[in-house]
């Protein structure tokens, strides 16, 4: 099944703690671009702004520190 159908679930859990932006951390496959494509798509019916959008090959270690620099 497709990664795509969790997104709802994402989005509410989101809803639930209020959270109005998010960041999101993908292994860059396509099947993670385009989840995370339609999760962007998604969270804008919910309100929710993606503030940004980190990729990763391998190992994620430089793009989580990215994401703790910058929030």
């Amino acid at each position: 099944p497709s990664a795509i159908l969790d997104n709802p679930a994402r989005l509410s859990l989101c809803k639930l703690f209020k959270w109005t932006k998010i960041a999101t951390l993908q292994d860059n496959k396509e099947v993670f671009t385009s989840t995370v494509d339609d999760l962007e798509r998604e969270a804008k019916k919910f309100n929710i702004t993606i503030i940004d959008r980190q990729t990763f090959s391998e190992d994620p270690t430089y793009a989580v520190k990215n994401l703790k620099v910058f929030y």
